[in-house]
């Protein structure tokens, strides 16, 4: 009865323990009823020999000595990690078993005396030892619980922030955006009026430098929508062929401003019809055609567009834009993908410009599952090339093929 009621306030001690708040853990009302409960433990386990009476056979006498030994050892799983209360719980136990050895007075007392005081002083030390590794073990465990809150509260903060940042952004760029399409649209219709030469030349460059703003605010809001995850691509049907031949056309004024042949080489085996996102496609071939049209100074740009495989679940499409510029040394193609990096800083100081297109680009590949390869010598022209896959809409060949279409622009003529 007695060792149920100490067993009964031990689990009464420890379950109050764990219910009751964090804060409140460590009040001494829980310390000090457990406390309590060990001391009577080991009292009444040192002096149940001595409350009950023993068969006259010693070795009945000494399996129970046994039995209060193997109750010593399992203490330390126990009350390791209070290792005050494992001094006095086994300090109890040992009083016990030596005043019973002492009161048999046998010719076994002296050595069963010395080896359990080697015994419990090896307990000792080993309940230290697991105590230790216990409370590092603890310490750790908190430090670790710790740190994951903290990186938890720091990833919440970078994601309003970084969700802020998008509002922000999105917000400044339609306000931006309306002013400055408002000046192209003054800017247009001087251009239409009577001015003369010198006055259409001021107006002219208002209106390159709107569109350039344009352009950058475009780009830092595409950077800024990839890097908070909220960019999605669009699934739409579209003619690959007349998207390409769109862009070649829309590229031709600058490129003809520059005195640049500019060649668009599709192949006859292009699909009529695919699914896929027509705009981001426009967008990178822009932005890569711009870039050629904007670093090479003399020879031509080139636009192709071939046909790896097709099934009836996927075409692979591969496209490459080249250049005869001047090339891009091979410690700038490492950077030049990264973030507001330029392609040759030192090329001139009109190429300069918020370095995201490139950026731009290969994270719109990866969100259609490609990747931008580029190959470039200095000197003799840069190779900018992917492999978009696409779903096909209908089997090419059931489709009429058209002719060979190749488009080169120069300065003054156009051929087809």
């Amino acid at each position: 009865m007695a060792f149920i009621c100490i067993s009964l306030l031990r689990v009464f001690a420890y379950s109050g323990f764990r219910k009751a708040l964090p804060e409140r853990q460590h009040d001494a009302l829980w310390l000090r009823l457990f406390s309590i409960s060990v001391w009577l433990m080991g009292a009444l386990w040192a002096t149940s020999f001595w409350i009950f009476g023993m068969p006259g056979s010693l070795e009945c006498m000494y399996l129970a000595l046994l039995a209060i030994i193997i109750v010593s050892g399992g203490a330390i799983t126990v009350l390791s990690y209070q290792f005050s209360l494992l001094i006095v719980f086994e300090s109890l136990l040992f009083a016990g078993v030596v005043s019973r050895l002492l009161w048999l007075n046998d010719v076994y007392t002296a050595p069963l005396i010395g080896l359990s005081l080697l015994f419990y002083g090896f307990m000792l030390v080993g309940g230290y030892l697991v105590g230790k590794n216990f409370s590092q073990g603890m310490r750790l465990r908190m430090m670790a619980e710790n740190n994951q809150y903290e990186l938890q509260r720091a990833r919440d903060e970078a994601m309003a922030a970084s969700r802020i940042k998008g509002e922000i952004l999105a917000t400044l760029g339609h306000e931006i955006k309306t002013p400055v399409n408002g000046v192209l649209g003054m800017a247009d219709l001087l251009l239409d009026s009577s001015l003369d030469t010198r006055q259409k030349h001021l107006v002219n460059a208002i209106r390159c430098s709107s569109e350039a703003l344009l352009g950058v605010i475009d780009h830092v809001l595409d950077y800024s929508s990839i890097e908070s995850g909220k960019l999605e691509l669009r699934e739409e049907l579209f003619n690959p062929r007349q998207l390409l031949e769109d862009v070649v056309d829309m590229m031709r004024i600058p490129a003809r401003d520059k005195q640049l042949r500019l060649t668009a080489n599709l192949a006859r085996s292009l699909p009529l019809q695919v699914w896929g996102d027509p705009v981001r496609l426009r967008q990178i071939l822009v932005n890569l055609l711009g870039n050629a049209i904007r670093y090479t100074l003399q020879g031509e740009v080139s636009l192709d567009a071939n046909v790896l495989w097709e099934s009836d679940h996927d075409v692979a499409v591969q496209i490459a834009v080249s250049d005869t510029g001047p090339g891009i040394s091979q410690h700038r193609q490492e950077v030049i993908f990264r973030p507001f990096e330029q392609a040759e800083d030192e090329v001139n100081d009109s190429h300069h410009g918020p370095g995201l297109g490139l950026s731009i680009v290969r994270e719109l590949l990866q969100l259609m599952d490609s990747e931008i390869t580029l190959d470039s010598v200095v000197d003799e022209g840069s190779r900018f090339s992917f492999v978009l896959h696409l779903r096909p809409h209908k089997r090419s060949s059931e489709l009429p093929v058209p002719a060979t279409h190749s488009e080169e622009v120069s300065g003054d003529v156009v051929s087809l």
